[in-house]
């Protein structure tokens, strides 16, 4: 209801907390299935637990994939609120935010599902392991270039 939380930086913030959510729920549900299975009630390795298990494994993608493109899109926020202060309002519109947290999200759920279809394929585990350092220089990159601004002004 307030106007001034429905900012574009507030809904990115939001993605990032929703991630970091999935991630304890992943983990909440790896430890009831371990315990499932050490209480006699899964048999190791049947049908239930390996799909559980990929269902799991595919949640946990989805959380670090989500909340290294949310940590990326609100650097790229910052960067644009920075650099483009006068305009920051035309090109960072609620349109435009919407549609980039559903590419983010649509991508990190395919990315979850097909990690865990093909995650034998090497080439698939490079994919997903690039993925990390190349947002990672992403981000350190944007934050660097803000930083040599703001010591420039000083």
């Amino acid at each position: 209801k307030n106007k001034n939380l429905q900012a574009p930086v507030y809904f990115f913030i939001c993605s990032l907390a929703i991630s970091d959510m999935l991630g304890s729920l992943y983990k909440i549900l790896e430890n009831i299935l371990i315990i499932l299975r050490n209480m006699g009630y899964l048999k190791p390795r049947g049908s239930f637990e390996t799909t559980a298990d990929d269902i799991i494994d595919s949640l946990f993608v989805l959380s670090l994939l989500g909340s290294i493109f949310s940590l990326s899109v609100i650097a790229a926020d910052r960067y644009i609120t920075i650099f483009h202060a006068l305009r920051y309002h035309s090109i960072v519109t609620m349109r435009r935010t919407v549609v980039v947290l559903t590419v983010i999200w649509t991508f990190c759920t395919g990315t979850g599902i097909t990690m865990v279809i093909f995650s034998h394929h090497v080439p698939t585990v490079i994919t997903f392991t690039s993925l990390f350092p190349l947002m990672l220089v992403f981000i350190l990159c944007l934050y660097v270039h803000m930083f040599l601004l703001a010591r420039s002004h000083t």
